[in-house]
């Protein structure tokens, strides 16, 4: 077992963090500078399971059946990459913002998670412009 602890500077607000992982990785094969790399690659993985857990709600099934939390979790899932897809269609302009603007993930499931339950389903503008707002 191996420790590396690495620091983890934050552009936005300047300050510095470190993180400490545990491996059994060789240090001839990956040195810290390639920990680095792999961690960085990784944590895209870690936020998209922490949207779709808490965002989406996969921490607690409804079923009691095996089967039928399977069939919930495809549906989470399915979710997750249809509120990705429609973020992904959204401009939002920054001409007026001082710092970036990125959509709020869990605000827009909850407004496509409306578009589909309600009778908005004739007007999808309406919802990528709520969206976009």
């Amino acid at each position: 077992c191996r420790i590396v602890k690495l620091k983890i500077n934050d552009p936005q607000s300047g300050s510095t963090k470190w993180e400490v992982l545990a491996t059994n990785l060789s240090s001839n094969d990956f040195p810290l500078s390639e920990m680095k790399k792999l961690y960085h690659l990784r944590w895209d993985i870690e936020s998209s399971f922490r949207k779709l857990k808490y965002d989406l709600g996969a921490v607690c099934f409804h079923s009691k059946k095996p089967a039928f939390q399977e069939i919930e979790l495809y549906s989470q899932l399915i979710m997750f990459n249809v509120v990705n897809r429609i973020i992904s269609l959204c401009r939002v302009a920054d001409a007026h913002r001082k710092w970036p603007h990125e959509i709020d993930f869990k605000e827009a499931a909850n407004i496509v998670h409306r578009y589909y339950t309600t009778s908005m389903k004739d007007d999808p503008k309406q919802m990528i412009e709520e969206i976009e707002a």
